[in-house]
């Protein structure tokens, strides 16, 4: 064997050789790529510390100028600062651990937009839903007042004590009742405003929801109808013990006593030859004619026309019977043609309203 073929290499040194710089090449590559992933990883929770850094400021600017909790995120959601509100409700939902379905407890951002865009619209429904509540509870107000009047005769009709002096309610029970399901429940704009909110709250609930109209106003309607009553019977002027025991005469000053107090001008003709016109009253400018009725069985049509062919024999501006009892259809109809105005005495006080 010479020198040179000690110096040359074979073929299985060349292959060794080979696999061996392999070797070193890939670990070489690993070690860089571990390097890499290192300084990705680093860089990564820099960036991730400072996104956290920043949103810690930001809700600190938020929380400074209001933007705070649910109804914070909201807001920031509906003036379009979406990021904005996204920080602030993944804030409130750390601290509170309220989720809905659509996050499915998750907190990505995607989640967390799924999930406010929900309590956004589920929010604008249930003010939706405040708005009609207290529309409804404004006609409702209206029709009682349109009628309260009625309501106040109809209280002193049927409200009563027993012997023992404790207040009979039943009958005063069911009038309230009766009105509630006939002028309340029946009325046009209370349906639309009903069928409004039943369709609202359904958006809410994932099962039907039922017509609970009646328990759910019923009080509400009741307790206006008593405050409006108490209203009027404070304005009222206190009422004859027993008016049946009065003669016609005296029922004819009565009354003028009441518009008095009311402060209108009165004139009681008191004789005969009145042309069917008892009193005189003006106020406003404006004179009416009025016939006083003290009987024990409802008043006819004679009354009207009485009073109608005085109201002119006299001038005056409107013509209005006034009795303890009610009136018959016939008056009512032929009052209804003529203008005639028909009132129960203890209405006497708001006389005013019938020339407002």
């Amino acid at each position: 064997m010479t020198r040179l073929d000690l110096i040359t290499p074979t073929r299985e040194t060349i292959i060794a050789l080979g696999f061996v710089l392999l070797i070193l090449f890939t670990i070489l590559l690993k070690t860089i790529s571990w390097f890499k992933k290192i300084a990705k990883e680093q860089h990564q929770k820099r960036a991730e510390l400072q996104a956290k850094i920043t949103e810690i400021n930001m809700l600190d600017t938020l929380r400074q100028q209001g933007f705070v909790g649910l109804q914070g995120a909201i807001a920031l959601w509906h003036q379009d600062n979406q990021d904005e509100a996204i920080i602030v409700y993944k804030r409130y939902v750390y601290e509170t651990g309220n989720y809905n379905f659509y996050s499915n407890y998750s907190l990505s951002d995607e989640s967390l937009e799924n999930d406010l865009k929900y309590e956004v619209a589920r929010m604008a429904n249930l003010n939706s839903i405040t708005i009609l509540e207290k529309e409804l509870e404004t006609r409702c107000c209206e029709i009682i007042m349109e009628h309260k009047h009625i309501l106040l005769k109809k209280k002193q009709q049927k409200l009563s004590v027993d012997d023992y002096k404790r207040p009979i309610t039943e009958a005063w029970n069911k009038e309230k009742l009766y009105f509630f399901n006939h002028l309340i429940a029946n009325d046009e704009d209370i349906i639309d405003l009903k069928n409004r909110l039943n369709e609202k709250k359904a958006l809410l609930s994932a099962t039907s929801t039922k017509d609970t109209f009646l328990t759910t106003y019923s009080p509400f309607v009741f307790t206006e109808i008593e405050r409006v009553v108490t209203q009027l019977t404070k304005q009222q002027p206190p009422l004859h013990h027993d008016i049946t025991r009065l003669t016609p005469s005296e029922f004819e000053h009565y009354c003028a006593d009441i518009l008095k107090k009311n402060g209108w001008e009165v004139m009681v003709n008191g004789k005969s030859g009145d042309q069917g016109v008892d009193v005189l009253a003006e106020k406003y400018g404006k004179t009416v004619a009025i016939q006083c009725k003290l009987y024990s069985s409802p008043i006819g049509n004679s009354a009207v026309q009485e009073v109608f062919s005085g109201m002119h024999h006299y001038h005056a501006d409107y013509a209005l019977v006034v009795s303890n009892q009610s009136f018959t259809l016939s008056a009512r109809q032929l009052a209804s043609t003529t203008g005639v105005a028909l009132m129960d005495f203890t209405e006497l006080y708001s006389l005013s309203d019938l020339i407002a």
